[in-house]
């Protein structure tokens, strides 16, 4: 069966991404969210107003639902130690844009979609292209948002069915220039099941990990 969560609005504090907005002077700046859950991975849908981004998410006309490509993807996880994140910047190279707390009271715009009770928030980690800058019109698609809920919230846990064969969203795909390279620093790192390098059903050179907050990732050569 299919879900809908109606659009939702959620304020970005900011102003061409470089500092607070001013209250009654600078332009609101914010996003419409709806998310679309279906069984087996949820599909979120934004209409972003106030600003112009436009390297983050192309519109194409002739599409069938007019939206761009992926923007960006994500996952959860329920875990207090925070360093456990530290494997996508430190090993793999991804640029850390934002990493901060949100409190029940801020998460306006994430209540529903994430099921939150009073009381309860949630840490945001994303990480960026290492290409993106931080102003507006330097951001690139593909970020991955990372959401990390205390160990003790209320999540059932599924790790053991987002994996390669699984159906649905299995696994997290990123190409790379040296894979022998990354190889080497995935194999001194914290990640387990490492995978030899072999090649995949079209014949690219590719192979497969577990990162330390469990998900499993797969790295392509480019």
């Amino acid at each position: 069966a299919l879900t809908l969560i109606e659009p939702l609005l959620a304020v970005i504090g900011e102003v061409s991404g470089t500092r607070a907005a001013t209250p009654f002077r600078d332009p609101i700046v914010g996003v419409r969210e709806m998310v679309l859950l279906q069984p087996h991975y949820r599909q979120v849908f934004f209409e972003r107003f106030g600003y112009q981004s436009p390297l983050y998410g192309q519109i194409d006309a002739t599409s069938l639902l007019q939206t761009s490509q992926h923007t960006h993807f994500g996952l959860m996880i329920a875990d207090d130690d925070p360093q456990v994140l530290d494997f996508y910047d430190g090993v793999l190279g991804l640029k850390r844009m934002l990493d901060e707390q949100t409190p029940y009271e801020n998460a306006t715009g994430s209540r529903r979609i994430f099921g939150l009770e009073p009381g309860e928030g949630f840490h945001m980690v994303d990480f960026d292209d290492p290409s993106s800058g931080h102003a507006l019109a330097e951001r690139r698609s593909g970020k991955l948002k990372c959401v990390r809920f205390s160990a003790d919230a209320k999540i059932e846990r599924r790790l053991d069915r987002s994996r390669a064969g699984c159906l649905g969203y299995s696994l997290y795909c990123w190409r790379v220039d040296d894979l022998e390279a990354m190889h080497r620093r995935i194999a001194a790192s914290k990640a387990t099941g490492l995978s030899v390098m072999q090649a995949d059903e079209f014949g690219r050179r590719s192979f497969t990990f577990f990162a330390p907050d469990g998900y499993q990732w797969m790295l392509l050569q480019a």
